[in-house]
């Protein structure tokens, strides 16, 4: 963490109060070998790269990790990982009233330009509905957090979250209904 991204005292008392209260701390402190810290001042976009499950799961699907260095492998782009907490530390958060915050510099994910959740399988699905609701407690527009739960539940073919369906015929009507460009 640069200098200018130090957390206030205060700040990183309670968090590790709040860490010795959960099972696995590491899941949620960082700096792992390979991590990029980058000082947000210095790029043009910051990306918060989510996966909605806990960091153990996240960690080891190779996508998430290349997707990771691929953008901080840009000049112009700071890219910060977040999790999915265990209940035990969700509840915490929600108790302390601490927003959901990245690995790396611990900047709350309403700060970031972009948040990218990364939906590999459908049970993780309501995992991200958490973390939004984590985020909201914390201080995110609760109407930014409605439109990002209306867009996941209306997402297109083209994109990473889609409901699957029953038959072609029902494939076909929610493709019309959406106007997608088509199937390739």
């Amino acid at each position: 963490m640069t200098a200018s991204m130090t957390v206030p005292p205060d700040e990183e008392r309670l968090f590790q109060e709040m860490l010795s209260g959960v099972q696995r701390p590491v899941r949620y402190i960082g700096g792992e070998w390979n991590q990029v810290v980058k000082d947000h001042r210095d790029v043009d976009v910051t990306f918060a790269l989510a996966y909605p499950d806990v960091y153990e799961i996240g960690m080891s699907h190779l996508g998430f990790r290349i997707l990771y260095s691929l953008l901080n492998a840009r000049e112009d782009t700071a890219a910060e990982r977040v999790f999915c907490p265990w209940p035990d530390m969700a509840d915490a958060l929600r108790r302390h009233r601490r927003p959901l915050t990245t690995l790396e510099t611990q900047t709350p994910l309403r700060e970031f330009d972009v948040v990218g959740f990364s939906l590999q399988y459908e049970m993780t699905f309501t995992n991200v509905l958490e973390m939004l609701d984590l985020v909201a407690e914390a201080g995110i527009d609760v109407e930014a957090a409605q439109a990002i739960y209306r867009l996941l539940a209306i997402a297109k073919y083209d994109e990473r979250f889609v409901v699957p369906t029953l038959s072609r015929t029902d494939e076909k009507r929610l493709y019309t209904d959406q106007g997608c460009c088509g199937f390739e």
